[in-house]
């Protein structure tokens, strides 16, 4: 089995991520808090400061990108692979309103034809591998059998599954019929 850090903004930097490693260990990769593209000015002091080979020698860390852009996501993969690294992940499972307000995160989930393209534009032209955070759906866990065949459709290097709708945020209990 494998044990991975899911990455909590303003909370999982480089300097948590190494203290952690350091004094507990048992972490297989640590994933980034989300980056978001800032296509005229690159990246914050604060994101490249933490996805720097230097802040993260001791440990195996995986970008997080959070955007519905295929241009943007293409551009910021590629500044992350400048950096060393040869795999970045999707967020598709943050559920905080003003992600998902603007069809990013898992509000990208409710329109399966747009993420479908989405998903075609990036995995067409990144040569890095690609891994996914997502939620089984926006509203109705019935929705996950049509997300799933979406990504099923594509080399995902890994699909990490939070059993939650959007709707859901980080409340009540998971959804166990949606494995069935």
């Amino acid at each position: 089995m494998k044990i991975y850090m899911a990455p909590l903004e303003g909370i999982t930097s480089y300097i948590f991520r190494n203290a952690f490693a350091k004094y507990y260990g048992g972490i297989d990769r640590y994933f980034t808090p989300f980056i978001t593209p800032h296509p005229k000015k690159g990246f914050s002091p604060s994101e490249k400061r933490d996805i720097l080979p230097e802040n993260n020698t001791k440990i195996t860390v995986v970008p997080q990108i959070l955007t519905n852009q295929v241009d943007d996501f293409v551009k910021l993969s590629r500044e992350i692979a400048e950096f060393g690294y040869d795999e970045v992940n999707l967020n598709l499972g943050c559920p905080s309103k003003t992600v998902t307000s603007k069809k990013k995160g898992s509000g990208a989930l409710a329109d399966v034809e747009e993420l479908d393209r989405f998903l075609d534009g990036i995995f067409s032209r990144c040569e890095q591998k690609i891994s996914i955070k997502t939620r089984i759906g926006d509203s109705d866990e019935k929705e996950w059998e049509k997300i799933l065949e979406v990504y099923e459709k594509y080399p995902l290097s890994e699909l990490i599954v939070h059993p939650r709708l959007r709707v859901d945020f980080y409340r009540g209990e998971i959804h166990r019929l949606a494995w069935k």
